[in-house]
């Protein structure tokens, strides 16, 4: 099984990881997806870990 990382931040106008986990799981299955919102974009990298 193959893991998926979402990470996004809370001031987006937008919910950008929600539109990105509808489009994974329209395109197939056989993987887990973990989401993980951060407060800024600095904080995206150390997310990402």
């Amino acid at each position: 099984m193959k893991i998926i990382g979402i990470a996004d931040t809370t001031f987006a106008r937008f919910d950008m990881g929600h539109s990105a986990i509808d489009e994974l799981q329209h395109a197939g299955t056989g993987f887990r997806i973990v989401r993980c919102t951060v407060p800024g974009v600095k904080d995206l990298p150390v997310a990402c870990k």
